[in-house]
């Protein structure tokens, strides 16, 4: 494997070296941030849902795995579901199998889809014919992103839901460009946990799906249309509307568990949190809310970078339509679920 590294290397030309030179130098920098503090308790940003998290966690250590989980925090009955356990059973698993510290793995596991994810981002691009250094100034911009370093390492549910939400992308779109039907099977177990794990995520990816989707359909002239319409619908139902019913069916037993508990009853079941999830309309007038979020944006990637983004949409043709789609895809949470992306921050780590 070392050779072959060394063979991929020697492939490169001049400026790809240079480009890949300073890719190693941003993960050796970005990673020893993140390290930092690694034994610091969760009190960071964010740190009630932080500790919330780590709480289920630590029932779950001590229970085993249990769809109706303990959350102590709102009184007895102790089961107050928030979401699917995903991320929280395999920290449990982890902590308990290798007598880790709870703390320590939570953060371990959340960096380790983090890296999982820009991993599968690298993948889609070299299948999706990016060059190699577009391919590595995205993964750059990604690491070296400071809301992502600070994210990426904290005991929160985002980079499970998203590691997920990018498998279900990136096996759908395998499946088009090749048919092979395990590519479907991957994608419907990852599209499960994604829905199950994160809706809000899973929404992101559900529109990048049903883009792509529809981009191979163009493609086609009217008889391959015809004929192949089966070999785009099921992409869509498997990739989208089983993870859907999956997460309607968990969240219909999730409320019912709530609906025990006379403190979150009419607080945190699905229909009493509706115009928290959305936001109200004069939210969606306001510049307030849209200053916030697009400061967090530059958070994420930085003045540079939009500058950059809007200036290929404007100017480079080829680039246009990508750069549209992706724009669209990371507005397009936030304006649905618009007021979750303005009080909670780490939401936007979807985008």
């Amino acid at each position: 494997m070392y050779r072959q590294f060394l063979e991929k290397i020697n492939t490169l030309s001049f400026d790809e070296k240079i480009f890949f030179g300073l890719f190693l130098l941003i993960i050796i920098i970005s990673t020893a941030l993140r390290l930092y503090g690694w034994d610091a308790p969760i009190l960071e940003k964010h740190s009630f849902r932080q500790t919330q998290t780590a709480i289920t966690t630590y029932y779950l250590v001590q229970d085993g795995f249990r769809l109706s989980y303990q959350t102590p925090i709102f009184g007895a009955p102790w089961p107050v579901p928030m979401e699917f356990p995903t991320y929280q059973y395999i920290v449990a698993f982890f902590t308990k199998i290798f007598g880790l510290p709870l703390e320590k793995t939570g953060r371990f596991i959340s960096l380790l889809f983090y890296y999982a994810s820009l991993f599968l981002i690298y993948r889609i691009f070299k299948k999706a014919a990016f060059s190699f250094k577009d391919r590595i100034v995205i993964l750059s911009v990604l690491f070296a992103s400071p809301f992502y370093t600070i994210y990426s390492r904290t005991f929160l549910i985002e980079t499970t839901a998203l590691f997920f939400g990018i498998a279900t992308f990136y096996f759908c779109y395998s499946y088009l460009l090749n048919y092979k039907k395990h590519n479907l099977a991957f994608g419907a177990f990852c599209g499960i946990l994604a829905a199950l794990t994160k809706i809000t995520t899973f929404s992101i990816f559900m529109f990048l799906i049903t883009i792509v989707l529809l981009y191979f359909w163009k493609k086609e002239g009217i008889v391959m249309k015809l004929k192949n319409v089966k070999d785009k619908i099921i992409p869509f139902a498997v990739c989208i509307v089983i993870p859907i019913i999956a997460f309607l069916i968990w969240n219909s037993f999730a409320d019912s568990l709530k609906a025990m508990n006379p403190l979150v009853k009419d607080l945190l079941t699905t229909a009493s949190l509706s115009s928290w999830n959305f936001g109200s309309l004069s939210q969606r007038f306001s510049s307030d809310v849209y200053h916030v979020l697009f400061k967090r944006i530059e958070s994420i990637l930085g003045h540079i970078i939009l500058l950059f983004l809007f200036i290929t949409i404007f100017f480079d043709k080829k680039k246009r339509l990508i750069n549209i789609i992706l724009l669209s895809a990371f507005a397009i949470a936030p304006a649905v679920f618009l007021n979750l992306y303005y009080v909670h921050e780490y939401y936007s780590i979807a985008n």
